[in-house]
């Protein structure tokens, strides 16, 4: 995509609401040009498109700044404080397994999502460092980062004990969280939404802590919340970094490194989870 595009994300349920904004300031409904598009709008000479998904595109700086006019119309009702909490490295060998959790007023979630905050798979890694240089100076947030040596010894203690990475996942996802909210004033409800990967065991890491006016949710495809979008970007940042620390105090672009070919070459074990290795 050219430098003119750029892209937003908002709450699925707000779709129809927005549109309906955009259509009252002016904005022409066009034919959708593809399956994937739930909406296409035209104002002046820029176009938005908008994806079930919540996504939002817009094609030049004219239509950037129409959508965020009226971003805050949008959000005007969505006042309340909401904290989210994801991972990265779960899947992944090499690297940390980092966990964040970020606190979102609602009266800075119009200008979050106007820094393209998204569910962080969805960006370029250029992007993510950008946004994340801006939100760790505007949010409260908390993180853990869990190094593969760490982790690798840890993991062999759990399995030993009939634990596994979900174990690992659901107490420190807890543990984050938790941290935010003991220097969070909890003067008014607060919603906690994690993305969800284990209902059973957050719950019972859920039983360790008690909080008043604070509501547990545990969402499917949860980066959809800013709050959990937020804390992925946060998440994913800190963990390339560290992949980049670690390729240059080695001399080796560890993203490509070749363990099988090149297994005498480094200690595997303080930049893998071994046990991830085939």
């Amino acid at each position: 995509m050219s430098s003119g595009f750029f892209s937003i994300q908002i709450e699925k349920t707000q779709i129809t609401q927005f549109v309906e904004l955009l259509l009252s300031d002016g904005a022409l409904n066009l034919p959708r040009t593809n399956s994937y598009e739930f909406y296409r709008l035209q104002k002046d000479t820029g176009y938005i498109i908008i994806y079930n998904t919540g996504k939002i595109v817009s094609t030049n700086i004219s239509a950037r700044l129409f959508i965020f006019k009226h971003l805050d119309n949008l959000l005007s009702s969505t006042r309340q404080l909401i904290i989210g909490s994801d991972e990265s490295g779960k899947g992944e060998s090499l690297g940390p397994l980092v966990v964040a959790a970020a606190s979102v007023p609602g009266s800075l979630r119009s200008k979050i999502i106007s820094f393209g905050v998204m569910d962080s798979k969805s960006l370029s890694l250029q992007r993510i460092g950008l946004i994340y240089n801006k939100l760790i100076h505007l949010i409260d947030y908390e993180t853990i980062e869990i190094t593969p040596q760490i982790f690798n010894n840890k993991f062999k203690h759990y399995k030993q004990s009939g634990k596994g990475l979900n174990h690992i996942l659901a107490e420190s996802h807890i543990e984050v969280i938790t941290k935010l909210l003991d220097k969070t004033k909890l003067e008014q409800t607060i919603k906690v939404v994690i993305d969800q990967f284990d209902k059973d065991k957050i719950n019972k890491e859920l039983e360790k802590i008690d909080y008043n006016n604070v509501i547990f949710e545990q969402t499917i495809h949860g980066e959809n919340e800013l709050a959990v979008a937020s804390a992925s970007i946060i998440a994913r940042n800190i963990r390339e970094i560290w992949i980049d620390n670690k390729s240059q105090e080695l001399g080796i672009d560890l993203r490509s490194f070749n363990i099988q070919k090149n297994l005498e070459q480094i200690d595997i074990e303080k930049y893998f989870k071994v046990d991830y290795i085939k």
